[in-house]
């Protein structure tokens, strides 16, 4: 597991530029950039900070699975409901449990 140190800026630009391009065939191109700029420090943040809240709360849970079953939300949204069909989300979202 990687040792989170920090998030990279390419990360915010990557949002940047998702949101005014938000399509299939944008992120295909740059789905890398987003494993690597985004995710991959993400689940690093949340393992690092996972263990930290541990000590104050044992009973804290996370996952560190990337498919949306775990704590790392996934990126792609749900627009069977929505009126906006973007078919990404431009933020991240992670979760802990007790």
């Amino acid at each position: 597991m990687d040792k989170f140190e920090g998030f990279p800026a390419r990360g915010v630009q990557f949002f940047r530029q998702l949101a005014l391009n938000n399509n299939r065939e944008w992120f295909a191109k740059h789905k890398q950039e987003y494993l690597e700029t985004l995710q991959t420090p993400a689940v690093a943040f949340l393992v690092e900070l996972g263990e930290r809240l541990k000590s104050i709360v044992p009973a804290i849970a996370y996952d560190t699975r990337t498919n949306g079953a775990g704590s790392l939300m996934r990126i792609y949204r749900d627009i069977r409901f929505s009126k906006d069909k973007s078919p990404y989300k431009t933020h991240l979202g992670i979760n802990w449990w007790e």
